[in-house]
């Protein structure tokens, strides 16, 4: 298992929490880069998504119906902690790193699994952040990391127009944020 997958994971996990605070609920409606949600819709998806990732490190099963719980009618910052300790513990579970991981869309080793998770984490942060205008909370060092295995990570068949799941790769410079390199390699409009 890479330590630098980890550990990139773990600041990432503390770095959305960090815009995840700084989301006012009058910004729940406004758009994001990512055209399928809106703000709540997002802010949703990062809670329900660090639950999930916890349950597929911990070798559970999930469930067939998705989890359509509203945690911004709570205390969306508490539920997404809760999530973020849950998957870190899971990570420091005995023999984690020969687990094979069951996602939704795939099985993989855990080292595969955790540049997932990092890849899922990191890119749904920038579009929170972009969308309630926290950028500069991001650090950019994480980003870069994950700029050396992201492209290959996500194959043409995955990509579309409508950018389900993805959509095509936005060529962005080299001299552009590791950020917005990154969301460009994930289909998104920076």
């Amino acid at each position: 298992m890479s330590y630098t997958s980890l550990s990139d994971l773990e600041r990432a996990l503390y770095q959305a929490h960090n815009v995840l605070s700084g989301v006012s609920p009058s910004q729940f409606n406004e758009s994001t880069p990512c055209a399928k949600w809106n703000v709540r819709d997002l802010s949703n998806h990062m809670v329900s998504g660090a639950l999930m990732f916890g349950m597929v490190t911990r070798g559970e099963t999930l469930p067939d119906i998705p989890d359509a719980t509203d945690f911004t009618s709570g205390n969306l910052v508490s539920s997404f902690d809760i999530a973020r300790q849950s998957i870190l513990a899971a990570w420091e579970e005995p023999g984690v790193e020969e687990r094979e991981m069951n996602f939704p869309f795939a099985t993989l080793p855990a080292e595969m699994a955790a540049r997932v998770e990092l890849m899922e984490v990191l890119l749904h942060t920038w579009d929170l952040a972009h969308a309630t205008g926290q950028d500069a909370l991001l650090d950019d060092s994480i980003a870069e990391n994950v700029l050396d295995f992201a492209g290959v990570m996500v194959p043409d068949a995955l990509r579309s127009a409508q950018g389900e799941p993805f959509g095509f790769v936005v060529a962005e410079p080299d001299s552009a944020p590791p950020y917005v390199r990154l969301a460009g390699l994930m289909g998104r409009q920076p």
